[in-house]
């Protein structure tokens, strides 16, 4: 029953985007980019934070990186 209530959802949401997007609304955001937006634009930057923030992406990337290489290697024997 769970499935059909899915495809349900799925189709009557396909059906309300489609309705939306052909009358031109388009200007509906989700809950994320709202979040994204506030980051960027409304949160307060200087040097000091942009400095740690690309600390941060660049200790995110190399533990990504590292993650990947070490399931490359254990895959490979």
């Amino acid at each position: 029953m769970c499935i059909i209530n899915d495809i349900t959802h799925f189709v009557k949401n396909g059906f309300t985007v489609l309705r939306h997007a052909s009358s031109g609304n388009y200007e509906e955001n989700s809950p994320e980019i709202e979040a994204l937006k506030r980051e960027m634009f409304f949160k307060p930057s200087n040097r000091h934070t942009d400095t740690e923030n690309l600390r941060k992406d660049r200790d995110n990337v190399a533990r990504d990186v590292r993650t990947a290489f070490n399931n490359l290697v254990l895959s490979n024997g």
